[in-house]
This record gives C-alpha cells, sequence and structure tokens, in this order.
C-alpha cells in the first residue's frame, strides 16, 4: 500500500497572494466563488462572481494572467442577478474560454452561458430555461470541454422545497445545444455537480446527493 501523501508547507510552496479581483472600480467589493483553469498557453483563466451595492447584484467576473500580470477584469454579461452567480470556467483547444453562471434579477433563476472568443464576449444564452415556464431557479452550473471541443454543462434545478434533480446539455464546437438531459433524479437533493473531460471525449460528473437518510454520499456517472 503507498504511504500517505504528505502535505508540503505552504510558506516553501506558494508565493505570496496577488489581489486579481481589485482592478476595476472601487463600487465592487464583493468578490466570492471563484474558479481557475490553466491552459498550454501558459494562462491562466479565473472566473468569480463580483458584487456591489446594497443589497448586492452579483455577476460573474472573468480575467487570465500569468504570475502577477493580470489585466482589468471583465463582466462576463448582465450583472443584476440578487443571488449567487457561482460560475464555472472551462477553457478549448483553440483557446476560447467557456464560462456558466447564475443569474436573472428575480426568481426563478437561470443559467446562463458565454464564450469568449478573442476579446469578445457573445450574447449570454440562457440554458435552463428549456425545462418550461413552470420551472423552479437553477443553481451552482458546472461546465467542461471534452477532447473534440463539444461544451458540457450541468447544473441542479429544484423540483421541490427539499429536492433537486441534475440536467446538463451540451454543444459540439460550432454546432447548437441540445435538448437539457435529466443525468440524476432521486427521492432527495442532487446538488453541487462537477464535470471533469475524460479520455475518448467521455465526460465524467460527480455531485452529492441526499437521499440516504439523514447522511450524504457522492455518486459518479460517465457520459
Amino acid at each position: 500500500r503507498p504511504s500517505p501523501a504528505r502535505a508540503a508547507y505552504p510558506e516553501s510552496s506558494f508565493t505570496s497572494p496577488y489581489n486579481i479581483s481589485n482592478s476595476a472600480a472601487p463600487q465592487y467589493e464583493n468578490s466570492q466563488h471563484p474558479r481557475l483553469v490553466w491552459r498550454r498557453d501558459n494562462y491562466l483563466h479565473a472566473a468569480w462572481m463580483e458584487g456591489s451595492g446594497a443589497p448586492y447584484r452579483y455577476g460573474t467576473a472573468y480575467t487570465r494572467g500569468q504570475g502577477t500580470l493580470w489585466p482589468l477584469w471583465e463582466w462576463t454579461g448582465r450583472h443584476d442577478n440578487p443571488a449567487y452567480a457561482n460560475p464555472g470556467v472551462a477553457v478549448d483547444s483553440l483557446g476560447n474560454v467557456h464560462v456558466a453562471w447564475t443569474s436573472n434579477p428575480e426568481p426563478p433563476y437561470d443559467i446562463y452561458y458565454a464564450v469568449r472568443t478573442g476579446s469578445v464576449w457573445s450574447s449570454p444564452a440562457n440554458l435552463s430555461e428549456a425545462l418550461g415556464p413552470t420551472r423552479r431557479s437553477s443553481f451552482y452550473p458546472a461546465i467542461a470541454v471534452d477532447g473534440a471541443n463539444r461544451v458540457w454543462v450541468a447544473w441542479q434545478t429544484g423540483i421541490s422545497d427539499t429536492d433537486s434533480d441534475l440536467y446538463a446539455r451540451s454543444r459540439p464546437a460550432g454546432g447548437d445545444w441540445e435538448l437539457p438531459a435529466k443525468i440524476s433524479s432521486s427521492a432527495a437533493q442532487d446538488l453541487n455537480v462537477e464535470l471533469a473531460a475524460g479520455v475518448n471525449n467521455t465526460i465524467h460528473a460527480v455531485w452529492r446527493n441526499n437521499s440516504f437518510a439523514a447522511k450524504e454520499c457522492l455518486k459518479f456517472l460517465k457520459s
């Protein structure tokens, strides 16, 4: 049996922290839920929930950088959401940046997606409204890109006050979004989904499930 891994001492393993979210106007002062990916262009791509005002209104901020060289962050779309944006970020093999987040000025909150090609963001697309006009709010999107540059987005949608199901949509490179597919449904909550791309253009999902009495477990699914 292999020996357990030993945690490295932070002071010997990491550089001093660098603030990448204070580069815009001072009224934006509530940065939360960061996500980070690295691509072979040696850039780090960061997205997070950014807010301002009282009460706070949130949106998704994005920037990319290296070391302490980070340009001004930018909005990926509207930023008038009173609920948490909780973004996900992924980058394809061509360097296009894909972001999914929660938005809407009032319930039901929906999952939005935009892609940054070059320096231009596409108009945000609402992915969860296809669930119908009686849908409840959707939250906590996860996003990944497979080896064929197909974009995958998964999220949780409320079914009742105590239950939520998981849905996923995908879009081939240069194509249109497929209809939402339910990837998990149980007698209790399925939530906090995460995605990862695997070999042979597979997508893997893991999530939290509350169906076993008062206990919680993690479940796994492969496309």
